[in-house]
């Protein structure tokens, strides 16, 4: 299963990727939902899933060192 942690916004946190659509459910955050933008595959655009007025765009800079990269979460569900 696909953990993150931001260390801003703590919750347990997890993203899936279907095709060009990357699904973010971060927990008390909300759901968002991003899209490729203009067919660059580093530059991401969507929002809030319930509320898509609220915009989010994210640009991929480098991949996570080992030490940021989170592999079990500690909840009790299966992966």
């Amino acid at each position: 299963f696909n953990h993150f942690t931001c260390h801003e916004y703590p919750a347990h946190s997890h993203w899936t990727l279907a095709n060009d659509e990357l699904t973010i459910s971060w927990g008390q955050f909300g759901t968002y939902v991003l899209r490729v933008d203009g067919g660059d595959p580093a530059k991401w655009v969507g929002g809030l899933k319930e509320n898509p007025a609220e915009w989010r765009k994210m640009t991929y800079l480098r991949d996570l060192a080992a030490n940021e990269a989170e592999q079990a979460c500690g909840h009790d569900h299966n992966h």
